[in-house]
């Protein structure tokens, strides 16, 4: 397995290998969907900055910033997260060869895991840099504040409460605000 130390190492080098990328800031809690598409990009950029081999490998750790649905659209075959590593578990009577490989697979499965586990840290790190605190606060818990908060969740929130950013757009919301709902309705 994958000793505490490495485990901590490997986990601090992909968290510092997203935060130290340059993001696009959102700067008022009043912002437009191209402002909330940039921060996207830039969180994207960072991600793929990171190698994995979970969802093909391809798109690095973009995969904890959008749904399987988004992520669909990258890989068709989809992403499974990597599971927290467990034990050994050698098989009796196998090879020494046999033994050799099941360590070295769960030494990779490891590597895999604390690395997705400190690209989420850095991600959600580098979304609460750079956004204002009121416009994510709905997230937000009384007791870990945004730390169990996955960073996809964050930047839906965002990506929702983004102004329009074309006029027609902006027509299309009020219409949709304003139109007569199936509550309100008289009954014939």
């Amino acid at each position: 397995m994958v000793a505490a130390g490495t485990a901590i190492a490997t986990r601090s080098a992909a968290e510092k290998a997203i935060t130290s990328s340059d993001f696009v800031a959102i700067k008022s809690t009043e912002y437009t969907e191209e402002e909330a598409r940039a921060l996207k990009r830039s969180l994207v950029a960072a991600a793929k900055g990171v190698p994995t081999t979970v969802g093909g490998g391809a798109h690095g750790h973009v995969y904890l910033l959008e749904n399987a649905i988004e992520y669909a659209k990258r890989v068709s075959a989809g992403y499974t997260e990597a599971p927290a590593p467990t034990g050994i578990t050698y098989t009796s009577g196998a090879t020494g060869a046999a033994l050799a490989q099941e360590k070295e697979d769960a030494v990779a499965a490891a590597e895999t895991y604390h690395t997705q586990e400190g690209s989420r840290a850095g991600l959600r790190k580098a979304i609460l840099a750079n956004v204002p605190r009121e416009t994510i606060i709905e997230l937000v818990d009384p007791e870990s504040e945004f730390d169990e908060v996955e960073p996809r969740e964050l930047l839906a929130v965002i990506l929702r409460d983004a102004d329009p950013a074309t006029v027609v757009e902006a027509k299309e919301l009020k219409q949709a605000r304003d139109a007569p709902s199936l509550l309100m309705l008289p009954r014939p």
